[in-house]
């Protein structure tokens, strides 16, 4: 298993947070990182290898992806967001 870095990057791209990931393979890292950050500029790495590099989204973009129209997304977006366990 490999240790991942996931940075999110501000508009002049220093680093504003990081997040480690242990994933099996780069597509396993990287959609891990697709579900993790829905914003700003974020960079994958693999120690010192740049596994992949995401440009900041357009706000409409974000939006869209945040609160989507199709019937029922609205809802789904937010169970993702608040999603809890079941009671013991």
């Amino acid at each position: 298993m490999a240790e991942y870095r996931l940075y999110a990057l501000d508009a002049q791209g220093h680093i504003v947070s990081r997040q480690d990931l242990d994933c099996e393979s780069d597509d396993a890292a990287i959609t891990l990182a697709n579900q993790t950050f829905v914003y700003d500029r974020r960079e994958l790495w693999d120690g010192a290898r740049l596994v992949r590099s995401w440009a900041a989204l357009h706000p409409s973009a974000a939006r869209r992806r945040l609160f989507p129209s199709e019937p029922g997304a609205k809802f789904r977006a937010m169970e993702r967001l608040f999603a809890v366990g079941e009671p013991d």
